[in-house]
């Protein structure tokens, strides 16, 4: 009798497999057995045997022990920018990696307070169709207000959310249409925003955060169900986006500060603001600041100069970077702890892995310390 793999776990087998983003013919093909035989692992109905076992770890770069650990459950509404059975593959991926962020979080707790989510008591509606634009507006205020942000220019929208208790990483997301996702986690009580680590541009990185913030804010409590029908999953992503707008662009400051209603003008409030001029162009839509005509003289002005695909200082702008995953790997140093050792083994997973997940170089985890002189201060 052929022995399998003792204690294998199935369900890990597929979570490893979504998480590279691999169909289960893809890689029953790579391992060189039946597309049955993945399904009956990942069912645990057979486990495979040690010489299979090998290819798998290799080929999913995971080591032994994650197939061999009891699954974890993560739970709480995903928010997709698209629901397309193109990105079906990139979803799942991201979705598994988001656990894996989870599971990461979890563990520095153990050492680190994080900022616990600071957010006001909207009592807004469970129903997104009972959302106004004004309600949306209204909104973006109260969070700014509640955060003690005055109405102008956001220094660092990372920073900011971090600090009120939101957990943010950067990420491949696989394919150019995903650009974030965000969770409210049922077991911790936590908000996580997945952001796109693909993109050059800082006012559109930061654009895609206040999308997602927009969902953690007004769609906490929705349910799974809504984001089936598309058109009430257009209609969320469009009370997102005009959060993200109201939040990024507050209405009195922002119409305050427009001097101009010229390409150039709008070149120089980008550099105030930190959001592309396509952003702009839209808020001042929204708020009726411009009309049709002018409207359309700076969309056909943006498309003359190429400004559609890349905008001026898109390469200037620094990016928002997360800080609070990189410094908790940083307290755990300092206070003597080797937290490359420790989050592999506590997580079961490869350190590039976590070094990315954590917004940490390359080797990050993997160097030591150097040994010290042990010196302490002299009392007089």
């Amino acid at each position: 009798m052929k022995l399998g793999t003792t204690d294998f776990r199935g369900e890990r087998l597929r979570e490893g497999r979504e998480a590279r983003g691999l169909t289960a013919l893809a890689l029953a093909s790579i391992l060189g057995v039946t597309r049955a035989a993945i399904s009956q692992y990942e069912k645990n109905i057979q486990s495979p045997r040690p010489e299979v076992m090998d290819r798998v770890c290799e080929c999913l770069r995971l080591p032994l022990r994650f197939f061999l650990r009891e699954p974890t459950k993560h739970n709480g509404t995903i928010y997709w920018r698209s629901q397309s059975s193109a990105t079906k593959l990139a979803r799942q991926a991201v979705e598994r990696r988001l656990g894996w962020i989870q599971e990461l979080t979890s563990h520095l707790r153990e050492f680190v307070d994080l900022p616990a989510p600071n957010f006001p008591d909207l009592n807004l509606p469970a129903d997104p169709l009972r959302l106004t634009d004004h309600d949306i507006e209204a909104v973006a205020m109260a969070v700014r207000e509640y955060w003690g942000l005055d109405d102008e220019p956001i220094q660092n929208g990372v920073l900011i959310l971090e600090n009120n208790g939101v957990l943010i990483s950067r990420d491949d997301l696989y394919v150019a249409s995903l650009d974030g996702l965000s969770r409210w986690s049922v077991e911790d009580g936590t908000p996580y925003c997945l952001i796109a680590s693909g993109k050059n541009s800082a006012a559109r990185s930061r654009m895609d955060l206040y999308h997602e913030l927009g969902h953690i804010v007004l769609h906490r409590h929705l349910d799974q169900r809504y984001l089936v029908n598309p058109l009430i999953h257009k209609i969320i992503e469009q009370q997102a986006y005009r959060f993200a707008g109201a939040f990024a662009l507050p209405e009195q400051s922002f119409a305050s500060d427009i001097y101009s209603l010229s390409l150039d003008a709008f070149v120089r409030l980008k550099g105030t603001w930190h959001v592309s001029i396509g952003m702009m162009i839209k808020r001042c839509e929204t708020l009726a600041l411009v009309n049709e005509e002018q409207s359309k003289k700076l969309w056909i002005g943006m498309a003359a100069k190429g400004w559609r695909t890349e905008e001026p200082l898109d390469n200037e702008l620094p990016i928002e970077t997360p800080q609070l995953f990189s410094k908790s790997i940083s307290i755990l140093r300092q206070q003597g702890l080797e937290p490359g050792d420790y989050l592999t083994s506590a997580l079961a997973l490869p350190a590039l892995d976590i070094e990315q997940m954590a917004g940490l170089p390359e080797g990050a985890l993997s160097a030591r310390r150097e040994p010290s002189p042990i010196l302490q201060f002299k009392r007089r």
